[in-house]
């Protein structure tokens, strides 16, 4: 059983760290996700999001998608091709 608790407060602070990243409605879009408990969709959607515009986030936000996804038990390719500032692009 999920810790929805737990899931929001990290989705909300995952989206806190990488708010200059994404556009107003990108961010109105995932905090409706949120909002509905469609956890993993907003999960999924913000790495899209990332992964397509090819942008480094800190170290420490792909700490927190890793352990989100791992947690929700979703497919690993979904934050594969996130990269922080250290990695190349892929």
């Amino acid at each position: 059983m999920y810790d929805y608790k737990f899931l929001e407060q990290n989705l909300a602070a995952l989206l806190a760290m990488l708010e200059s990243r994404l556009s107003k409605e990108e961010i109105d879009d995932l905090n409706s996700y949120v909002d509905a408990g469609e956890y993993g969709v907003a999960f999924q959607y913000l790495c899209e999001i990332l992964v397509r515009r090819n942008q480094p986030i800190p170290p420490e936000a792909y700490k927190l998608c890793d352990s989100l996804g791992t947690r929700m038990q979703l497919d690993p390719q979904i934050w594969a091709g996130l990269r922080t500032p250290q990695q190349p692009s892929a």
